[in-house]
Formats: C-alpha cells, sequence, structure tokens
C-alpha cells in the first residue's frame, strides 16, 4: 500500500524534524521526507504531496535556508490549488507567512496570515483558527505590538477548549 509507505516516511520525518537543531537529525528528516515525497508524486498522491511540501519548507527554515524554504512552499503553493482541500491550503498559506516573515517581508507575511485565520475561519475549524492566531500573536511581536499580541494570544488560548486531542498522554 503505497499510501501507508507515504504516511510511513512522513512519521519518520516529522520525528526526526522534533530535532531539527541537530544537522544529523535534520538530515535524517530531509531524506525521509524526499522518500515520502517522491512516492506520493509516483501515485498522485496530491494531497500527501502537499502536506510533505509544507514540512520540508519548515525544516528548511530551521537550517536555515530560506531559499529553499520559499520554493517548497510556493511549489505546495501550485500544487494545493489544484486541490479542493482549503485546510490544506490554509496550512499552506501559514507555511508561506512564516517564510516571508523569516525574509523580513513583514507586510506580505501579514497577508498570509490573515488570509489563512479567513480561510479558517470559513470552513470553521478550531485547530487552524487557533493557528492563525499563533502566528498572527507571533507577527506582532515582532513588530513589538504588543497589545494586539496578546488579544490574538488570548483568542488562541481561548480556543483550547473547543479542541479536542486525539493523542493526550496522561487521562
Amino acid at each position: 500500500d503505497r499510501e501507508l509507505m507515504v504516511k510511513a516516511y512522513l512519521s519518520n520525518g516529522i520525528r526526526c524534524s522534533y530535532w531539527a537543531g541537530n544537522m544529523d537529525y535534520t538530515s535524517k528528516a530531509n531524506g525521509f521526507y524526499n522518500k515520502a515525497l517522491s512516492l506520493a508524486k509516483e501515485n498522485k498522491l496530491d494531497k500527501y504531496v502537499v502536506s510533505i511540501l509544507i514540512k520540508l519548507s519548515a525544516l528548511q527554515l530551521n537550517v536555515p535556508d530560506y531559499e529553499k524554504a520559499a520554493a517548497y512552499a510556493g511549489e505546495a503553493s501550485s500544487k494545493v490549488s489544484f486541490l479542493n482541500n482549503d485546510s490544506l491550503r490554509t496550512l499552506v498559506m501559514l507555511t508561506q507567512g512564516d517564510v516571508t516573515m523569516a525574509k523580513n517581508a513583514k507586510i506580505e507575511a501579514l497577508r498570509f496570515y490573515l488570509g489563512a485565520l479567513r480561510i479558517a475561519e470559513q470552513i470553521k475549524n478550531d485547530k487552524l483558527i487557533r493557528e492563525s492566531h499563533l502566528k498572527l500573536s507571533g507577527f506582532y511581536t515582532g513588530i513589538e505590538d504588543y497589545d494586539r499580541a496578546i488579544e490574538y494570544y488570548t483568542l488562541a488560548y481561548n480556543l483550547l477548549d473547543k479542541i479536542a486531542e486525539q493523542n493526550v498522554a496522561y487521562a
């Protein structure tokens, strides 16, 4: 089952990317992600292709290699435009916001974050709305508008009760 193989490689990439500060783990994560990406492309699993490109972009931001991160985010954006998946579209926009913020293009990053928030609110996805609020809080912290940063962080905090976590460590 190719989809399960893609999921396995993706899972291993995520596991290794938790220690992205260590170049050995960054290299391993990159290898797993690229294996998953090639397998997903071969089998036309476009949803996974976009997800993997998002992960690769985030990994490159940790290296940091902003050009590669932007290339992966751009490819994810072009691929997601052919899918009817607003959740993935929101994640791509958040990733593009992270990349442009890393490149210090603050106005463009704000546009991506606000666009992601708008889509998340339209589809009523509390996790994505919360993630958008957190990104906006970080954005406003970065430009030293602490009142707005606190406002968005409070909105994100208030959504925690609505989000049911699937993998709770302790009951």
